[in-house]
């Protein structure tokens, strides 16, 4: 079954990463510079190219903003724990991973991804089963970070934070009823931040398996944030940090 990605970002880093992009579809209305880029890309990499009419791309997308482009990419087998951190081997600096304890929407999913990424991230890791998936919709969100971020599936999430620890990963949970506040622990070191359900939050396993537990220090009435909001906050702390680590070098 192919995944369907729709968007300019999306496109151009899936095709920028090597994935296997089967087909892109393209409304005879879309123009500008960056769609004859995309497409002389394509074409290059032996991507059949099909001119269509707008009609044919808002139902194809649902009526979603696509820029008038769709691609549709082979599906490719999952990687598992231990491959992406066999890959993760060759980064010469501290892990940072991001875990998503059973994060349901696709919008969720994929802004949690373009946080990730754009702030250094090296891998995500979903749960097998009550995970959004990755989704034309996920990846709109993402804006082509699913496409750069290496995946994995962990059949059982616990099992997957042992193994991260066995492998010298500190893994912190983020938990509104938590007593330390983000600002409060060092993040320079290999680390394994856990998102928890929209709704939910951390299940009460994935709880107790963190190594530190974090909240977002709040100052309003707002009792919560949303969970990619989150997870781009802390994702920006990690960056921080580590960035001034290095220039203190």
């Amino acid at each position: 079954m192919n995944r369907m990605l729709y968007g300019i970002h999306p496109i151009q880093a899936a095709l920028d990463a090597g994935e296997p992009v089967e087909k892109i579809m393209v409304s005879k209305t879309a123009q500008g510079g960056r769609i004859r880029q995309l497409l002389s890309l394509a074409r290059k990499k032996g991507v059949s190219v099909q001119i269509v009419l707008p009609e044919a791309i808002k139902k194809r997308a649902g009526g979603k903003a696509s820029q008038g482009i769709l691609a549709f990419v082979a599906e490719v087998g999952w990687q598992s724990l231990e491959e992406l951190l066999a890959l993760l081997n060759r980064v010469s600096e501290p892990l940072f991973l991001i875990l998503l304890d059973q994060v349901e929407d696709p919008h969720n999913l994929g802004a949690i991804a373009r946080s990730a990424e754009a702030f250094g991230a090296h891998g995500m890791i979903l749960p097998q089963r009550r995970s959004a998936p990755l989704s034309a919709t996920a990846s709109k969100a993402a804006a082509g970070a699913l496409e750069l971020l290496p995946i994995a599936r962990a059949q059982n999430l616990n099992r997957a934070i042992e193994t991260l620890k066995e492998a010298g990963v500190w893994v912190i949970g983020t938990d509104e009823t938590a007593e330390r506040t983000i600002r409060d622990l060092d993040y320079t070191g290999s680390i394994a931040v856990v998102i928890g359900n929209e709704g939910t939050g951390l299940r009460h396993l994935v709880r107790e398996k963190c190594d530190d537990l974090v909240r977002i220090p709040l100052t309003g009435k707002t009792p919560s944030l949303n969970a990619s909001v989150a997870a781009g906050i802390i994702c920006y702390e990690i960056s921080k940090q580590r960035i001034l680590k290095r220039h203190q070098k």
